[in-house]
């Protein structure tokens, strides 16, 4: 059952872990902005002018101060689908457009510092107000809430503006196309936008009106010079477009320049168009479905598969040893070694301390230490080298250790925690000398051994990779769907990756020991099972401090050390312990503080290896910050995608807060 679990069930939680919790950290990033409400009203005049008042009612969880509003007023974008005159253009109305800031309800505009790119304003960082990217056709307002505690709280800002010449007419109808926004600092939760049109009482039979860019937006006319769109629960990345159709009469006073009648557009070529954009928004949502379908059958059979190749190539070899439990070290061998076998292939932050430890059970290092210090939680010990091995005296590892820590880091062979501690503070040079000598440490006890423990199945691991190319071929269906139709791929995408990872993880980490070592293995498990149970067995128990000593040390680099202590500890009270020939397990009077040692020399090096991490991390840091300075700096457009199709209308822009 537990090899059921470890094999089926664990990789699976934690692929759905893994997957929620990205999910999760990427709903904490968006909620520290929430647009709750928006709302527009646009107005639209015989000339086709349109008159747009905005209303933002926002949440803001983080402290900030700013925000500006770029509107892009271009009519006609390079990748409008039909012809069109190039004198038909559309044109922001400065003296016309203002806006207004309420916190909590209240107007608190004469308290905030507005700002407009067209008079030349500057931001709160002293640079020209713009939209970003800075380009033409485009206008920002600014506000600054720096005098009314920044942008924190409920904030609702209402912008006014007019822009005209937005309307178009051809032979046999008049068009309205156009894009409130591009992009916002977040979805918006409940959203309208109120269209009036100027009254002329006709029939609702050559009304049409289209929106695109947020899925499920409900669009209607309320009347002939009214049209009311609606939706709920848009993406930050989301584009607010409607197109409208009506009769020329309702433009009677158009501009001449905004009057098309030489290219041949007309209401049939317009309404198919758009008919072909519903059908592939519909081909786009079938083709959405699909493609979860494909992310979790591609999933499942590498989920699966997981579990075959494991079964077929890497499953463990059948041993003649049975016994749930050992009671002696089966093989004369150090923890490190032991450790590389067990863990497979892997050296860990325990080993070095076991391997000290050990070093000091066999008398090679003493522990000094101040009687009045013992009792603290992280006392001062001192370590002292007794005598210098030779090479055929120890393994190579732990030479390397004497060297490392009474050379390197100590000196007169006498080096103590403190200065194992503090080595790498401040000294980016001893950090990587730290760096380098770990990994000479797992390398040594690699070299350990003569023939590698593992079997490296270099065949095997190709034919289970090969089940990637699936994935990819999954992942590029996938795309390209999104691409052809539109619709957001992310969370099929991100599924298929977090499948794909843990798949390749576990191809990774799955090893097969050599039969010999295979033996070696399940007796060292049966020593480790022993050491966590031996608490529950009556009989024979074991006085001898120096056997204690011994099986700490393995119990320390099989990262159970506090637990066979605190069993010890209780076996101690009600057996007692013959203390003669001790070397690290009693430190003082208290027998309570006996773990004391490996604590320390754990909690040391796990402090120098922090540290040593650290500081390397703030040079790499400051080496990116001379460089960038020296690099130069490209911003990225904000129109969004498609999202169900566009028609391509003009407009745009957007909110953005720092």
């Amino acid at each position: 059952m537990k090899k059921i679990f470890k094999l089926l069930i664990l990789p699976l939680l934690i692929t759905a872990a893994f997957y929620l919790i990205i999910l999760a950290v990427m709903s904490i990033g968006n909620n520290k902005i929430s647009i709750n409400v928006y709302h527009a009203d646009v107005i639209f005049s015989e000339q086709g002018d349109m008159v747009v008042t905005e209303t933002f009612d926002m949440t803001y969880k983080q402290a900030l101060r700013v925000r500006f509003r770029d509107i892009d007023y271009v009519k006609f974008y390079d990748d409008y689908p039909f012809e069109y005159a190039f004198n038909n253009t559309a044109s922001f109305e400065t003296d016309q457009s203002y806006m207004r800031v309420y916190k909590n309800g209240i107007d608190v505009s004469n308290r905030v510092d507005f700002g407009y790119s067209w008079l030349g304003d500057r931001d709160e960082l002293g640079q020209r107000i713009t939209c970003e990217p800075q380009r033409s056709g485009c206008v920002s307002m600014f506000a600054d809430l720096k005098n009314i505690g920044g942008l924190e709280g409920d904030i609702t800002f209402e912008y006014h503006y007019v822009i005209s010449g937005v309307a178009t007419r051809y032979d046999d109808i008049s068009e309205i196309n156009w894009n409130l926004f591009d992009y916002m600092e977040s979805g918006i939760k409940e959203g309208s936008v109120r269209i009036t049109l100027p009254e002329k009482d006709l029939s609702l039979d050559n009304f049409y009106i289209f929106t695109h860019g947020i899925k499920d937006a409900n669009a209607e006319y309320l009347s002939d010079h009214e049209a009311l769109i609606t939706f709920n629960d848009s993406d930050k990345k989301d584009f607010l477009e409607f197109r409208l159709l009506v009769p020329n009469r309702l433009f009677s006073d158009m501009r001449d320049q905004n009057i098309d009648d030489v290219n041949q557009v007309n209401k049939n070529i317009i309404l198919t168009y758009e008919n072909d954009l519903i059908d592939t928004q519909a081909k786009g949502e079938i083709q959405q479905i699909i493609s979860w379908i494909v992310a979790c059958l591609t999933g499942i059979i590498l989920y699966l598969a997981t579990f075959y190749f494991y079964r077929k190539f890497f499953k463990p070899y059948t041993t003649d040893f049975n016994e749930p439990y050992l009671r002696d070290v089966p093989y004369d061998i150090t923890p490190a070694e032991m450790s590389y076998i067990y863990f497979n292939r892997q050296t860990s932050d325990e080993d070095v301390t076991a391997t000290l430890l050990d070093l000091i059970r066999k008398k090679y290092i003493k522990i000094e230490y101040d009687p009045t210090e013992i009792s603290n939680y992280n006392p001062n010990f001192k370590l002292i080298l007794l005598k210098r091995p030779s090479s055929n005296e120890l393994k190579p590892h732990e030479i390397h250790l004497i060297k490392w820590f009474f050379d390197t880091i100590g000196k007169e062979n006498e080096v103590n925690i403190r200065t194992i501690e503090n080595y790498p503070i401040n000294s980016y040079s001893n950090s990587i000398r730290f760096k380098h000598d770990a990994d000479i440490f797992k390398e040594k006890v690699k070299s350990a051994f003569k023939v590698n423990p593992f079997m490296y199945l270099i065949r095997e691991r190709k034919i289970a990779k090969s089940v990637l190319l699936l994935s990819v071929i999954a992942f590029f269906y996938i795309i390209i769907n999104a691409g052809i139709y539109g619709f957001n791929s992310f969370y099929q995408l991100l599924l298929l990756l977090c499948f794909s990872i843990f798949y390749f993880y576990d191809l990774k980490t799955y090893m097969k020991r050599k039969r010999e070592y295979q033996e070696q293995y399940v007796r060292w498990e049966a020593f480790r099972r022993f050491l966590v149970d031996f608490g529950t067995f009556d009989d024979d128990p074991i006085t001898n401090v120096i056997i204690w000593e011994k099986y700490l040390v393995y119990a320390t680099s099989f990262k159970i050390a506090d637990l066979v202590m605190e069993q010890l500890r209780v076996s101690i009270e009600t057996n007692g312990l013959n203390e003669n020939g001790q070397t690290f397990i009693f430190m003082g009077n208290d027998r309570k503080t006996h773990y004391n040692p490996m604590r320390s020399f754990d909690r040391s090096f796990r402090h120098m290896k922090s540290q040593a991490a650290n500081q390397i991390r703030i040079h790499n840091r400051e080496m990116s910050m001379i460089n960038a300075k020296a690099r130069s700096r490209s911003s990225s457009g904000f129109r969004g995608g498609f999202g169900g199709g566009s028609s391509f209308g003009g407009g745009g822009g957007g909110g953005r807060s720092r």
